[in-house]
């Protein structure tokens, strides 16, 4: 019985042993049942225990967790293919307007949309508008870091495309039927879940680029 699933993480190349469970809308009937060239929505738990579903690789299936990371080390002695982003499942999907004529992938916003937790949602939308690489070199409002006021300034968001998050934040909180008294407070705390991601986002590019100055030495 498959119980684990080795991972590479797209985004910052992490990898990682998860729980078959952790892999969205995936049930392998043996140890080969996957796509190594597909992109996956595999469960990622920060250190302050919120988790999200980000694209990743499969490298490889096991009834342990031991024995997914044996079989993971046992394939990549088989050299491996360079990915074309072109294999995504989002890249050829159908576009939908989610306000002002701003257009997202059909597949990433029903992602979006399917978060209980309005942190996620906010925090995925954030990555969906914007790429991460592109969210690297952003702040929310261009402005200096108080903690780091040597740094530069990094480019602000998009103010009209904030305008379209807050739009759709304010509409998914109305949804849920949110008291129009208490909604101006709902909706201004979006800017406190950005800034958490663009932060989550700094710390895994951080991670990323000293996993690769260690394995240069």
């Amino acid at each position: 019985m498959i119980t684990h699933v080795r991972v590479r993480y797209e985004d910052d190349k992490k990898i990682g042993t998860v729980p078959i469970e952790d892999v969205k809308d995936f049930f392998p009937r043996h140890q080969q049942d996957f796509k190594s060239k597909s992109l996956y929505l595999v469960k990622w738990t920060d250190d302050s225990g919120d988790s999200d579903y980000y694209r990743a690789r499969i490298l490889a299936l096991g009834e342990s967790e031991d024995f997914a990371e044996t079989e993971a080390r046992e394939r990549t002695r088989i050299p491996k293919r360079v990915y074309s982003p072109a294999s995504s499942d989002y890249e050829n999907e159908a576009e939908v307007d989610i306000g002002r004529g701003l257009m997202v992938k059909k597949g990433a916003w029903e992602h979006v949309q399917s978060h209980h937790k309005d942190s996620l949602f906010v925090k995925d939308l954030l990555v969906t508008i914007w790429s991460k690489d592109n969210l690297k070199e952003r702040s929310l409002h261009g402005k200096h870091c108080p903690r780091y006021p040597n740094r530069p300034r990094k480019a602000p968001l998009t103010p009209w495309k904030l305008d379209v998050m807050r739009d759709c934040y304010r509409a998914r909180l109305e949804h849920q039927g949110v008291p129009a008294g208490v909604l101006p407070l709902a909706v201004k705390q979006m800017n406190h879940f950005i800034v958490e991601k663009l932060s989550d986002i700094e710390k895994l590019a951080k991670r990323a680029k000293d996993n690769q100055g260690v394995a240069e030495v």
